[in-house]
């Protein structure tokens, strides 16, 4: 499968960042130095593609299911680490692995290229990659990267800039943006998800519901990020950070913006 244009500007980014898989354990190192008394380097241990069987140097993302073991979202699919060895977990188009998300269930899903789907144990106890393309109806499937998943009392959301999913107790749910507009990123503020769709709009049951204010991001607003501040929404945009009051969106100027 061809690569979006996004996907393209996503592997240079990771070309320059890094060639190996510091995830988790760096950033466990680093909680561990904060709170040791005693001074010293904390321990980290670097994994090059060599170490992980020689599947690509771009990692996506990262999650650690309830026995411990780590996944990672690669450029060639899933890589699984049990702290022993490490396994490759190819997706149904053999396309990259671009993000993913654990449920209360402990099951890992998973976000790709024009796919989504997630890990199953078989009769043996090993994790395959089960895809739900086909619980997607037919007129819904032509979908690009999907870089954002996200685990929720309803179901599971997959969000791409042509189309959201949500697989559920009650089976698929799609969302489609207006007619040629696509959808921004989706982000989970205190469990709540939310995604710009010519405006900023919050996912309430099987409705995009417009969060009062939202019209500030419409149509050429790139919302970057959202997240909970002091009781209230805040909104990175390319052009600064919006704080809400519930009613609407005021630009919060920093020292930055001096």
């Amino acid at each position: 499968m061809t690569p979006s244009r996004r996907y393209d500007a996503a592997l240079s980014f990771a070309r320059v960042v890094s060639r190996s898989i510091l995830a988790a354990f760096l950033f466990a190192g680093f909680l561990s130095a904060q709170i040791n008394p005693e001074a010293g380097a904390f321990y980290y241990k670097q994994y090059l593609p060599e170490n992980y069987g020689g599947a690509s140097p771009q990692n996506w993302a990262a999650v650690q299911d309830l026995r411990g073991f780590m996944y990672f979202g690669n450029t060639d699919g899933v890589l699984e680490y049990s702290g022993a060895r490490w396994r490759k977990i190819p997706l149904s188009n053999e396309g990259g692995a671009l993000s993913l998300t654990i449920d209360e269930q402990g099951t890992v899903f998973v976000g790709g290229q024009g796919e989504i789907g997630f890990l199953k144990a078989d009769a043996t106890g090993t994790l395959n990659y089960v895809s739900l393309r086909d619980r997607i109806p037919a007129e819904d499937r032509n979908f690009g990267d999907v870089w954002k998943v996200y685990a929720t009392k309803e179901g599971v959301l997959f969000g791409s800039p042509e189309r959201i999913f949500r697989w559920g107790p009650r089976g698929m749910k799609v969302w489609r943006p207006a007619p040629k507009t696509k959808f921004g990123h989706l982000f989970a503020v205190d469990g709540k998800p939310y995604v710009n769709a010519g405006g900023l709009c919050r996912i309430t049951n099987d409705a995009l519901e417009p969060v009062a204010g939202g019209e500030t991001f419409g149509a050429g607003s790139r919302v970057q990020g959202v997240l909970s501040f002091s009781g209230s929404l805040l909104v990175a945009t390319q052009g600064g950070l919006y704080r809400s009051d519930g009613r609407k969106f005021t630009k919060w100027t920093t020292s930055v913006d001096n």
